[in-house]
């Protein structure tokens, strides 16, 4: 009887730890959906020099360029991007360091 008590916290713990995993290996998909990632897309080809403020790079071939929204929140995101060090530039002018 003295060992069923004793291992009762443990399976708990067990059983949280592992619920608190599935959830967390789950909620990127809950959490993500496809218009973030246009928009990060759109705004990370800015930030490299494609495209012009009303003409917006898109990677449809289909599409000449994205017209769903007003560009100004996109040349935003870019500009942090290039802030940031996520645009092309930084990458090239990093890229020997890591040779």
């Amino acid at each position: 009887m003295g060992n069923r008590q004793e291992s009762t916290p443990y399976l708990l713990i067990s059983v949280v730890l592992a619920g608190l995993l599935y959830l967390a290996g789950s909620l990127p998909l809950l959490t993500m959906s496809l218009d973030g990632v246009i928009y990060a897309g759109i705004a990370r080809d800015l930030a490299s020099g494609l495209g012009s403020f009303w003409t917006l790079p898109y990677f449809d071939a289909q599409v000449a360029s994205f017209r769903d929204h007003p560009p100004l929140g996109l040349w935003f995101l870019s500009l942090w991007f290039e802030v940031s060090a996520i645009g092309y530039g930084w990458r090239d002018f990093t890229a020997p360091l890591w040779r």
